[in-house]
């Protein structure tokens, strides 16, 4: 089903194939980042295609992802990539008036040159990655992860998604913590 129409969001339309390919786009672009099978990567992000895309990559690689509730603010953003050792976190930079990547300035010390994140109270945290308009110091953006990802051929990606175990974890989703704080539950590749 190639040619048929596979995702629609908002004004864009993207056939199966295309889907594939901007799938393939991303998981290139996050192993030249050095996104890892086994790591686990935070996901702060609101609907959109990229969403589908990194979310199908990182599972594509053997990342283990970890979705994060767009209601959480610091202290629950805090909560959720400390506990699940997440080492890369992708976020907005903004979504309407919610200023994401403020909220981040405030939960972890982003280096002033360079753009890896070295907080001593988020010892596995390597990494921001920021869907935006702009590049902002001490992140990645998602565009130059995109373009990066051109220099990865598809022989290296078609080795690291045959080495992908079904039963690895694929996914750790979080619980409401109506009752406590959330839970991570794992989850492995057979949940698709």
């Amino acid at each position: 089903h190639g040619a048929r129409e596979g995702l629609v969001f908002q004004d864009a339309r993207y056939t199966f194939a295309q889907v594939a390919a901007e799938i393939d786009r991303a998981a290139k672009g996050l192993m030249v980042q050095g996104v890892e099978a086994g790591d686990h990567v935070a996901l702060w992000l609101n609907n959109s295609a990229d969403w589908i895309f990194i979310s199908f990559a990182l599972a594509k690689f053997g990342a283990v992802q970890v979705p994060i509730n767009t209601r959480f603010r610091t202290a629950d953003l805090e909560y959720v990539v400390r506990q699940s050792d997440s080492t890369v976190l992708i976020t907005h930079d903004q979504c309407g008036p919610i200023d994401y990547l403020e909220m981040v300035r405030q939960v972890f010390a982003l280096p002033g040159q360079g753009r890896t994140v070295e907080d001593a109270n988020f010892p596995e945290m390597r990494q921001v990655i920021v869907l935006g308009r702009e590049k902002y110091p001490g992140t990645v953006s998602w565009a130059e992860i995109k373009q990066n990802g051109e220099t990865i051929g598809n022989g290296d990606l078609a080795a690291r998604a045959a080495a992908v175990d079904p039963d690895n974890p694929f996914l750790i989703m979080y619980t409401s913590g109506t009752t406590g704080f959330p839970k991570g539950a794992m989850h492995s590749h057979k949940l698709i």
